[in-house]
C-alpha cells in the first residue's frame, strides 16, 4: 500500500542522508525554473510525501517527516499523507512554525541542513540562513537526491516549442532583447541570466508545453551585450523554429547554463539576475569576484506593460473564452433537458 511505499521512499532518501552526513533536507516541490506548476519529473514533494497539491513543503529529518501546508490544503493534506510517516503542519494555524522556525527550534547545534541547489532559489536560501542566524546550524546545497533513490523517475519533458504568431506579438524577439540590453546598459550591466520560464517564453516569441496548462519550456537565457544564448534541448525545435531562435540566440543544451556563466570574464562583466528565480546552483557557477547586480527580471516588467498588439491578443481570449463557456452550458442545459425529459418519460 501508500503507506509502504512511502515509509520505503522516506528510508531511501535517509540513506543518502546519512551518507552525506545531513541531518535534515528540504523539498520545495519545485523545479530549477522556481515554477509553481512543475512537470512530473519534479513532482518531487508529491512522491516523498503522497500530497499532490501545487505549494507546501517537506523537511524529512533522520527520525521524522512533515509536510507543511497553508488552509487550502489542510483537508487534502491530511487525507493525502494518513497512515504514512507524515506530520502534517498547518502554516497560520495557532501555534504552528513555518519550516525554517520548526528546524531553528528542533535540530541540535552544528546540525547540517541539506537542499537540492538546482531546485532552491537564491532568495530562499538567504531566508533559511538568516531565520537560522546565530544558531550554529549549517545550511548545505546538495546534489538532487531524487536522482538516485526515486528509480521510475519521469524524464525531462522534450515537448516541441513552436513560434508565436507575428499578429499576437507587436514586438519581435530581437526588439525585446534590444530593450533588455538597453535597460542592462542603464542599470551599469553588461548581462543577464533568465530561469523564468514565462518570460522565456515572452522574450522570444515562441511557446511550448513542458507544464500542463502552462504554455512555457524549460529553458535558460543568458542575454550580453551584443549577443544571446538560448539553454534548450535542441531535439524540440523543428528547422523552422531553430531558424527563428538562431537569428536572434544561439541555441545551446539546457545544462550549457553552468559552464557558459562560469566563463564570463571577470573583468568588464557585470551580470544582472533575479534572486527569486534564480537557483542556488546556477548562483554557485558564477566566477567568485565577478560583480552582479539583483532585482526583478527585466523582462518582467516589460511584459508587464502590453502593447497594442498583446491588448488585442487578451481581448480576443476573453472573447474565444467567454464563448467556450456559453456553449459548454448550451451543452449541460441541454443535457440536463434531456435528462428531466427521460425521468418524465419513466414516471409516467
Amino acid at each position: 500500500g501508500t503507506m509502504d511505499t512511502i515509509a520505503e521512499r522516506l528510508e531511501s532518501l535517509r540513506a543518502i542522508m546519512r551518507e552525506q552526513h545531513i541531518d535534515a533536507w528540504i523539498v520545495t516541490g519545485t523545479d530549477p525554473h522556481a515554477s509553481e506548476y512543475v512537470a512530473p519529473r519534479w513532482r518531487t514533494r508529491e512522491w516523498i510525501s503522497g500530497f499532490t497539491g501545487s505549494a507546501g513543503t517537506v523537511v524529512v529529518t533522520l527520525d521524522r517527516a512533515l509536510l507543511w501546508v497553508d488552509s487550502r490544503y489542510y483537508l487534502q493534506g491530511a487525507q493525502q499523507i494518513s497512515g504514512t510517516p507524515f506530520e502534517l503542519q498547518q502554516l497560520d494555524a495557532p501555534g504552528v512554525v513555518d519550516h525554517v522556525q520548526w528546524l531553528a527550534q528542533n535540530l541540535a547545534p552544528a546540525s547540517r541542513i541539506g537542499f537540492d541547489a538546482e531546485t532552491m532559489t537564491v532568495s530562499a536560501k538567504r531566508n533559511v540562513e538568516r531565520a537560522l542566524f546565530g544558531r550554529h546550524l549549517n545550511v548545505v546545497g546538495t546534489d538532487d537526491w531524487f536522482e538516485r533513490c526515486w528509480t521510475d523517475r519521469p524524464s525531462m519533458p522534450n515537448a516541441p516549442v513552436v513560434p508565436m504568431n507575428d499578429d499576437f506579438i507587436g514586438l519581435t524577439a530581437n526588439e525585446k532583447l534590444n530593450l533588455v540590453r538597453q535597460e542592462c546598459r542603464r542599470k551599469g550591466c553588461t548581462h543577464t541570466v533568465l530561469s523564468s520560464l514565462d518570460d522565456i517564453a515572452w522574450l522570444l516569441n515562441v511557446r511550448g508545453s513542458d507544464i500542463a496548462y502552462n504554455p512555457v519550456f524549460l529553458g535558460y537565457v543568458l542575454v550580453g551585450p551584443d549577443s544571446a544564448v538560448l539553454c534548450a534541448s535542441d531535439e524540440r525545435f523543428d528547422s523552422v523554429t531553430a531558424m527563428k531562435i538562431g537569428d536572434v540566440a544561439e541555441i545551446k543544451p539546457y545544462d550549457a547554463i553552468f559552464e557558459l556563466l562560469a566563463g564570463l570574464p571577470v573583468d568588464g562583466t557585470c551580470l544582472y539576475f533575479s534572486p527569486d528565480k534564480t537557483s542556488v546552483r546556477l548562483h554557485q557557477a558564477l566566477p567568485k569576484g565577478m560583480a552582479v547586480l539583483e532585482g526583478r527580471d527585466i523582462t518582467t516588467d516589460l511584459k508587464a506593460a502590453k502593447n497594442e498588439s498583446e491588448l488585442e491578443g487578451m481581448r480576443r481570449a476573453h472573447l474565444l473564452d467567454g464563448i467556450a463557456l456559453v456553449k459548454f452550458l448550451a451543452r449541460l442545459a441541454s443535457s440536463n433537458q434531456t435528462y428531466n425529459e427521460i425521468s418524465l418519460a419513466k414516471e409516467l
